[in-house]
Parts: structure tokens; sequence; C-alpha cells
């Protein structure tokens, strides 16, 4: 799933290694991966060229399987919504939600600050909150201020998490680097597909191409304008959300971890 640059991932914050320090890692990493994997199951294809940048990689047997889900059997219409066109406007259209662990590389404050510029232009707008977190006591006085667009309910178990996507017309996913570390996917992002939620997020995730080709939002980290940038792409999902049908459609008839994990275990002839 990891879909970081190999370099970065290597030196972390550590800054840039000399070029034959990068080389004898890349290599070693590579000779390990060839005897000691059969074959490799990517989770996007981001995470597929971040691995064939190994040396030897590219001779294992190899498939990417993009981490989508199926369809939640609970999800879209959501409940009480008929699968009609006045589905697509119902009561509820300007509603956001944020499902995650409330720390900064979940970009957290960045949210805070995009939703202030959010409901200034917007007095329908409401954000939900949703997560444990070392910021959860922040956000709780930051939701307390202005209970009429914003809400924090702390963690929630996951039926609730889907029933919250199910109501809402956009997920707000603003992840950012820090360290080594990378969105990978998003658990957040295939919940709130699973119910046919529109999905405004970064970069970042290894479903961003995948995510902006089907017409969800995606908003570069790059530059200091970053919060209003991301607050732009908020605004316009809110207004002209995806219809929930359309999102269902894309994703394919069962998780994709059940394909990865049946090719995985096949039998290869001996």
């Amino acid at each position: 799933m990891e879909n970081n640059d190999l370099d970065h991932l290597v030196a972390g914050a550590a800054g840039p290694l000399p070029a034959p320090a990068r080389t004898v890692s890349k290599v070693a990493l590579g000779l390990y991966t060839r005897f000691a994997v059969d074959r490799l199951a990517f989770a996007t294809p981001a995470a597929g060229s971040t691995y064939r940048a190994l040396p030897f990689v590219r001779g294992i047997p190899q498939r990417v399987f993009t981490e989508l889900p199926a369809a939640a059997l609970d999800g879209a219409p959501a409940t009480g919504q008929k699968d009609d066109d006045e589905a697509e406007v119902a009561p509820g259209r300007t509603r956001a939600t944020f499902v995650g662990v409330l720390e900064g590389r979940k970009g957290v404050h960045e949210l805070l600050r995009a939703w202030e510029q959010i409901e200034g232009g917007d007095a329908d707008a409401r954000l939900t909150v949703i997560g444990p977190g070392p910021l959860a006591g922040a956000v709780a006085d930051w939701a307390a201020r202005r209970p009429a667009s914003r809400r924090y309910l702390g963690p929630l178990p996951r039926s609730k998490v889907l029933e919250q996507l199910a109501s809402s017309s956009i997920l707000l996913a603003p992840s950012l680097p820090e360290g080594r570390w990378r969105e990978q996917v998003g658990l957040p992002i295939k919940e709130a597909l699973s119910v046919g939620t529109t999905v405004v997020t970064t970069c970042q995730t290894g479903l961003a191409s995948w995510l902006e080709q089907r017409g969800h939002f995606i908003v570069s980290v790059d530059g200091a304008d970053f919060v209003d940038r991301f607050a732009a792409a908020a605004q316009v999902a809110l207004r002209e959300p995806l219809r929930r049908r359309d999102v269902l459609a894309s994703l394919p008839e069962r998780d994709a971890r059940i394909d990865a994990d049946a090719w995985l275990h096949e039998r290869v002839p001996q």
C-alpha cells in the first residue's frame, strides 16, 4: 500500500542521504523482496510504482487491485431517501463530515480553518467531526463555539459512521505528509465511497488519480494557500456533489481485498 517516494522513505525527516547510501539501501531491500516474496498485490497504482522502483522487484509476479470497497448493504440512497433525482437534492446536501484520528497529519488544523471560511459563506453548511485523538479537546472546544454549524461526536462504531456518511454530501479528508508518513489509501475514503458520498481530499492518497477521474475533488498540498484551495474545493463539492448512484456505480461488485487475497493464494502450477 505504501505510495511514498523511496528516497523519502529511506531518509525520512533527516533529509537526503548520499547517493551511494540510497543505492545500497534500495539494492538490499530489492534483493530481500525478490527472494522473500512470491507474489505482490498492490493496493493502488501509486503503490505499484513505489515498489517497482526497487531493483529486482519487477521480476516478481504482481498485480494491482485498486483498494476500493463494494457498495455497503446499508449504503445509498441514504436512509429515508428515494433513488430518484429528488433524493440527490434532499435536505442536508450541505452537510460535510470528517472521520479520522484527530492529529496533525490528518490535516485537522487546516480542516478547522477551511471550515471557518466555508461556514462564513454558507449559512446552511454543517460539519460533523468523528474520531478520537490528541486534538479531540481542541476540536470539541472549537465546535462548541458555533454549535449551529459544527459538531463533534467523538469516536463512533462503524455502523454509526456509515449512517453519518450516508446522510452527508461530502467527506472532508485533508491528509498532509509528515516525516516518512503519507496517506496510503484512507479508510474514511473507502467508507464514504461505499455509501455514495462525494470525497474532497488531497493528492496524498494512493486513490487520488482514481477519485479525480470520477469527479471527486483532489487538492494539492503544495503552497501556502492550501487551506484556501481546500475550502474552495469543498464549497464547490457542497453545492454540486456527485450523484450518489453514480458514486456507487463506480465501485466494484466486491471489495478489492477479496480479489487480492484470492489471487495471492491461487495455486501456482508446478
